[in-house]
């Protein structure tokens, strides 16, 4: 795929993300967009309607004197209008069109969407609270979005590996870009990564070979915790339907960071639905005798991920006190809520770093992650002179460490 298809892909997911979104906020606040849609049903003025916006799986409940509702399975009952079902009417699809782009719903739709692409923002608490209620009717264009995304960053990356440490104009600029692509991916698949997602994202988890991806791999591999948060909310999100898919990936496991990929999704997931716990476990215990047999030298650190995700487990609070003690001297904590993950700190910490216990950072942080809400896993906290975005020298940094293992200092914590 060439860079100008790609960028192309994007920016139509973008139009139709702001789309929706601005078709909700139309539903729920334009009382004359209310009763054009019941007229085209056939419903009193008053009466209850369910809408299904174009091109979505989920439907609004517009019902007198209530807030607008947001529902994945319409209830039997109550008149529906599916507006991409219905017999061509130019007259609604151009009071449609009208609706969603009046200026003050355009604008307070772009409110809402620009953060997720400008990491120099960042999207507030309050901003991904109301973009997650409108899940059901945006997580799947978020989520196309996220994996037309992954094929675009490889294409940034690629360009900035040829020569890594030439500083230019240019180079700052397109490590800027790069930051902003990975930035907008954790984004998204925070908001594809619901409860409600869950059977949809199993299901088409289940549709093809694992060969080269997990729902947490993209993510994971470029070694910053803020994405690696995103990505274990994900492996949540795609649920226990995929803990064997999971397992046979960390068997065939033949680099570290596939390794630690397969146990981050494993015990994310088993924290989520502790009756799993015995049984990941046990095949954990047997699936590090196996991959341990042969030394190596990266084996005694594939055995600190093993140990490091059974102890997560098992005792889920030693874990999380342990990353309570790396948390608390993460800085300056003066700016920051109690929900916060290290806060501007998770955007640099690399989850593969060893703590002097031995353990693996992005595993402890797992049950903190796991229990934390969606809407409290970006990382949040005194902004600086460039917003939440860091410098160019810091990306390159970040990229030669995912990228260029000889070139990470202190290579023996951390997996190469």
């Amino acid at each position: 795929m060439s860079t100008p298809d790609a960028r192309q892909q994007l920016m139509d997911d973008v139009q139709e993300l702001v789309a929706r979104v601005a078709f909700c906020i139309a539903a729920e606040r334009d009382r004359a967009f209310q009763q054009r849609l019941r007229s085209a049903a056939g419903v009193s003025k008053d009466g209850p309607l369910l809408v299904r916006p174009p091109a979505c799986r989920a439907w609004l409940m517009l019902k007198s004197g209530r807030p607008l509702r947001v529902l994945r399975n319409a209830p039997e009952g109550i008149s529906r209008l599916a507006i991409d079902e219905m017999p061509f009417d130019a007259g609604l699809q151009q009071d449609v069109r009208a609706a969603i782009w009046q200026p003050h719903v355009e604008a307070e739709a772009l409110r809402l969407v620009n953060p997720l692409f400008d990491a120099e923002l960042l999207p507030s608490r309050e901003q991904i609270l109301r973009l997650l209620r409108w899940a059901p009717i945006i997580e799947h264009v978020a989520y196309r979005y996220f994996t037309h995304a992954c094929m675009f960053v490889d294409q940034l990356r690629t360009a900035l590996l040829v020569v890594i440490d030439e500083p230019s104009p240019d180079r700052q600029i397109a490590l800027l870009g790069y930051w902003r692509c990975l930035h907008t991916m954790g984004n998204m698949l925070t908001i594809a990564s619901t409860a409600g997602a869950g059977p949809w994202l199993s299901d088409m988890a289940a549709s093809f070979t694992w060969e080269n991806w997990t729902p947490t791999f993209v993510l994971l591999r470029e070694r910053t915790l803020w994405l690696t948060i995103a990505a274990a909310k994900s492996a949540v999100a795609f649920g226990e339907g995929v803990t064997g898919k999971y397992l046979a990936k960390l068997a065939q496991s033949d680099h570290p960071m596939m390794s630690f990929d397969a146990l981050v999704g494993l015990v994310a997931i088993g924290l989520a639905h502790s009756g799993l716990t015995r049984s990941l476990v046990s095949e954990l215990e047997t699936l590090k005798v196996f991959l341990l047999r042969d030394r190596s030298p990266e084996s005694d650190r594939v055995r600190l991920m093993f140990d490091t995700a059974v102890t997560t487990l098992q005792a889920p609070e030693v874990s999380e006190r342990r990353f309570a003690e790396l948390d608390r001297y993460a800085g300056d904590r003066r700016h920051r809520g109690a929900t916060e993950l290290l806060g501007l700190d998770a955007l640099r910490r690399d989850p593969t770093d060893f703590l002097s216990t031995g353990d693996v950072v992005g595993l402890v942080a797992l049950p903190r992650i796991v229990q934390c809400e969606l809407a409290d896993g970006n990382p949040q906290g005194q902004r600086t002179a460039r917003g939440f975005m860091l410098a160019p020298r810091e990306i390159n940094e970040i990229l030669k460490r995912a990228w260029v293992p000889t070139s990470s200092e202190g290579s023996q914590r951390t997996l190469q």
